[in-house]
C-alpha cells in the first residue's frame, strides 16, 4: 500500500499548511506578524524548497526564538534555502529506523525510481543491517516507512500506471549524499548489501562525482563487490510516451558495454599494474558476444574509444570483434549511427567495398523505417526522426530527401488534426480562477493578521 501525493504541492495547499503551522503554533504574536506583514509569506509560498517539515520546524517557538522577531522571516527563508540542519536533526531523532534505511537505499537509486525497485533495494539493505546489529523489525516496516515520509523527505506519484518516488526536493538529496560523505560506515553497508547494479554506480561516484570518503578507503572491497555484481538486477527505467504523454515507466537497463566499461575503469583507477589480470577474461566474454552480432551498438563504439585510448591497437582481437559486429546486422538507427561514429573515428578500418554495403543497407533501412510510424505517432517525434534520417544520410551518401519530406508533412497533418479550440472568452472561471486563488489566499492571511493586531 501506498500514499500517493501530487508531484508538487499546490499553492492552496502550500498556503493551507503554512496557515495552519502559524496559527496553531506556540510562536509569540510578534513572530507571526514577521510573516504576515507586508505578505512576507509569499516568499515562503515560492520558495523552491517549500516543504512541510521545514515549515513546522521553523513555526516552533523554540527554533524561532533564537532570532529576534524582526530576523525571523530572513532565519525562515534561510533555512529553507540551505534545510540541511533542519534535515539532519530530523533524520537523526525523528524518523524511525526503517525509514533511516529507505532514505539511505534511495540516496543510491535514480530520482524516478519504480516502487517496487525502492522496496527490493530496503528490503535487502534492511536485512543485511538487521543481521550485522540485531534490531528488531516487523512485516509493516517497509509500509509504515513509506507512510511515515511521504509528502516530506519523499514524494510518491504516479507515472501512467507506475508509481515512482523520488526526494520531496533537490535539498534532501543533498543532505543525504553529505551524510553519506561524512559517514564512515553507512556506505561500506550499502556497498555490502546493495541488491542493483545501480547502486554500486552511485555509491562509486558519490557526491558531485567525488567519491565517499569510507568507498575511496575499500577500494579492494569495492572491486571484489562490483565484480560479484556486475550483472546484476538493473532498477533503471526510462519513461514510455505515447501521444505526447507519459503512459508509464519501462525498464532501461544499462548494456553489456557500459558495465564493462564502467569496471574496466574502476581497475584502471585502483590497479592500474594489473588491469590485465582483472580485464582479461571479461574482454574475451565480450569478443565472443560481439563476433557473434551482439551489441548495444552506440556503447559499443564509446567502449571501443576508451579502449584505444587506453592501449588497444586496431589489431588487436577484440577490436576486430567489435569491428565485425558493428558493419554488420545494423537494424535500427542507433545501429547506424553507431555505425557511422566507427566509419568517422577509424576510416583506415573500413574498405571501399564495405562501405559501399553500408550505403545499400542504409538505403533499405531509411524506405522502411519512414514508412513505419502511424497516425498515432507524435508530431515532434516525427520531425526528430526526419532529422535523425537527413543527418545519418549525409554519413552514408545517401539522399533522403523524399523520407524525411513526407515525415515532415505527416507531423504537420497530425499536429492540425490535434489542434484544440481556444477557450471561449465568455468562460469566467477558466479567465478568473487563478486570480480567485490569488484572493482566497490573501484573504485568509490578512484575516489572521488582522485578528492578532486586534488582540
Amino acid at each position: 500500500m501506498c500514499v500517493i501525493n501530487l508531484s508538487d504541492y499546490t499553492r492552496p495547499a502550500r498556503a493551507k499548511i503554512l496557515y495552519n503551522h502559524i496559527y496553531f503554533s506556540d510562536l509569540p504574536k510578534e513572530y507571526k506578524l514577521a510573516l504576515l506583514d507586508e505578505r512576507g509569506y509569499e516568499k515562503i509560498l515560492v520558495h523552491r524548497n517549500y516543504n512541510p517539515r521545514v515549515i513546522e520546524h521553523m513555526t516552533q517557538a523554540r527554533h524561532a526564538g533564537t532570532v529576534a522577531p524582526t530576523l525571523y522571516l530572513r532565519e525562515f527563508l534561510d533555512n529553507l534555502e540551505n534545510p540541511s540542519r533542519i534535515w539532519e536533526h530530523a533524520f537523526r531523532h525523528q524518523i524511525s529506523e526503517a525509514a533511516r534505511h529507505l532514505l539511505l537505499a534511495l540516496t543510491t537509486l535514480s530520482d524516478e525510481t519504480k516502487l517496487e525497485n525502492l522496496e527490493q533495494a530496503f528490503q535487502t539493505f534492511y536485512e543485511f543491517r538487521r543481521r550485522r546489529f540485531g534490531f528488531p523489525t516487523k512485516p509493516g516496516d517497509w509500509v509504515d516507512a513509506l507512510r511515515e515520509l511521504d509528502g516530506n523527505f519523499i514524494k510518491t506519484g504516479k507515472i501512467g500506471k507506475d508509481i515512482v518516488v523520488s526526494f520531496h526536493n533537490p535539498s534532501i538529496r543533498d543532505f543525504m549524499e553529505q551524510f553519506l560523505e561524512k559517514s564512515d560506515g553507512d556506505p561500506l553497508d550499502l556497498l555490502r548489501g546493495g541488491h542493483f547494479y545501480e547502486q554500486y554506480v552511485a555509491l562509486w561516484r558519490g557526491v558531485r562525482g567525488h567519491r565517499y570518503r569510507s568507498i575511496e578507503q575499500a577500494g579492494p572491497e569495492f572491486l571484489a563487490a562490483l565484480g560479484k555484481n556486475l550483472w546484476a538486477l538493473s532498477a533503471r527505467t526510462i519513461r514510455q510516451v505515447r501521444q505526447g504523454e507519459d503512459v508509464g515507466v519501462v525498464p532501461w537497463e544499462p548494456s553489456p558495454e557500459s558495465r564493462s566499461e564502467f569496471y574496466v575503469r574502476v581497475v584502471d583507477q585502483l590497479h592500474p599494474k594489473s588491469a590485465a589480470q582483472f580485464t582479461g577474461e571479461l574482454m574475451a566474454s565480450l569478443a565472443v558476444r560481439w563476433r557473434a552480432g551482439t551489441a548495444d551498438r552506440e556503447d559499443l563504439v564509446r567502449f571501443l574509444e576508451f579502449l584505444v585510448g587506453r592501449g588497444m591497437t586496431q589489431g588487436d582481437e577484440v577490436f576486430l570483434a567489435a569491428r565485425a559486429c558493428l558493419l554488420s546486422g545494423a537494424e535500427t538507427a542507433d545501429d547506424f549511427r553507431a555505425v557511422a561514429k566507427f566509419c568517422e573515428t577509424y576510416p583506415e578500418s573500413v574498405s571501399g567495398s564495405e562501405r559501399d554495403a553500408l550505403k545499400v543497407q542504409f538505403e533499405a533501412f531509411a524506405e522502411d523505417y519512414a514508412s513505419h510510424w502511424d497516425s498515432d505517432a507524435d508530431p515532434d517525434w516525427l520531425r526528430d526522426i526526419a532529422s535523425d534520417l537527413e543527418t545519418l544520410g549525409e554519413n552514408f551518401g545517401v539522399d533522403t530527401e523524399s523520407h524525411t519530406q513526407g515525415l515532415l508533412e505527416r507531423a504537420d497533418e497530425i499536429e492540425t488534426e490535434r489542434a484544440t479550440p481556444e477557450p471561449d472568452d465568455d468562460d469566467d472561471e477558466g479567465r478568473w480562477s487563478g486570480d480567485t486563488v490569488v484572493d482566497d489566499v490573501q484573504g485568509m492571511f490578512d484575516g489572521l493578521q488582522s485578528d492578532l493586531k486586534d488582540t
